[in-house]
């Protein structure tokens, strides 16, 4: 009797396989990250599902990436254009981040024992050693605690980037000689990095204007694209005013601007806006929703423009206050200061 062959239900060996294969290849593709990427995963407390974060390129001061936050978590996923780079976080709220040095690799970013601010970084060596040199630095005395405390860490760290960042980043308020020793202490490779050519363009360029000193001259193209000569639009009091449409600070200072404006232009004011935008269209907008109503000019060079070398400016809000003779009254004054240094320079 012949008893036919009975096929039970199932696969293949070679079928298993090949399926096996295109599951493994699915989630290769789906882990896959270049040898530039940084996966930054966030846990917060308090936020809505949807809540939008942006990741903010604080070099190039740009908007590069943004997430929703879904159960009090995000994560984005980054290819770094530099390493390390300093970034800073976003929420549609208004609520920021402190700034994050991200690497290549896994990090996360912890809110969920205190605020968003005040959240914890792991995954970057920069970071790390960034936090202990933060902790060290006097904020209401910055000039004072960098003098005593960054050669010590720049030495220690050569290769770390928040080192050079902090030397571009306060130049302006440290000694030419100390801004020269302290660069010689980098690594080659830090020396070289973007951070390090914003130090290295300012150390060739001419000693910037101290007090007491005369100005030095410029010419710029306004909002109309036509140049303008600080020469030919000095008052009997000048103010430069070094800003960023990005700079929130500068945003909230320049409303301050506007009062000595009006309070002193009758007098012989000439308040001149040296902007630090790349974008037209951002550094228009500002001026118009801001209504800042004085002369502007800007090269699009960000931090690297003309003028904010030549007078060592390197942060932004800076003033810079000049007589009627072009002489530099005061740099960089407190603002009570600057209105007391209007009156007598205007009385």
């Amino acid at each position: 009797m012949h008893v036919p062959m009975i096929h039970k239900p199932g696969i293949s060996i070679n079928a298993a396989l090949g399926f096996c294969f295109v599951i493994v290849f699915l989630l290769s593709c789906r882990e896959h990250t270049s040898p530039d990427d940084c996966i930054l995963k966030g846990k917060t407390v308090g936020f809505e599902n949807g809540t939008k974060v942006y990741l903010l390129d604080l070099f190039a001061y740009e908007t590069v990436d943004s997430t929703a936050i879904k159960k009090n978590r995000f994560e984005l996923r980054h290819t770094l254009k530099r390493s390390p780079s300093k970034m800073m976080l976003l929420t549609e709220d208004g609520q920021v981040s402190p700034y994050l040095w991200l690497e290549p690799g896994h990090m996360v970013y912890d809110a969920t024992s205190r605020d968003f601010y005040h959240a914890t970084v792991s995954g970057s060596k920069t970071q790390e050693v960034y936090d202990r040199l933060i902790l060290q630095l006097d904020s209401t005395e910055i000039r004072d605690s960098l003098l005593a405390i960054l050669p010590d860490f720049i030495s220690s760290h050569p290769d770390n980037r928040a080192g050079a960042d902090l030397l571009a980043q306060y130049m302006a308020d440290l000694p030419q000689k100390v801004v020269d020793s302290l660069f010689l202490l980098l690594s080659e490779e830090n020396r070289l990095s973007e951070y390090g050519q914003r130090i290295a363009r300012s150390l060739d360029a001419e000693q910037p204007p101290d007090v007491g000193d005369r100005f030095v001259d410029f010419e710029m193209n306004n909002i109309q694209d036509q140049p303008v000569r600080l020469s030919e639009n000095l008052g009997r009091a000048t103010l430069l005013v070094f800003w960023a449409s990005w700079c929130d600070s500068c945003r909230t200072v320049n409303a301050f601007v506007s009062s000595l404006k009006n309070e002193f232009s009758d007098r012989g004011l000439i308040v001149l806006g040296i902007s630090l935008d790349h974008e037209k269209e951002d550094w228009a907008a500002a001026i118009r929703n801001d209504s800042l109503y004085w002369i502007h000019v800007t090269d699009f060079l960000g931090r690297d423009n003309l003028a904010a070398l030549n007078y060592g400016v390197s942060t932004v809000p800076y003033f810079i206050l000049l007589d009627e003779n072009g002489v530099v009254a005061d740099r960089n004054p407190e603002l009570d200061d600057l209105r007391s240094q209007l009156e007598d320079l205007l009385h």
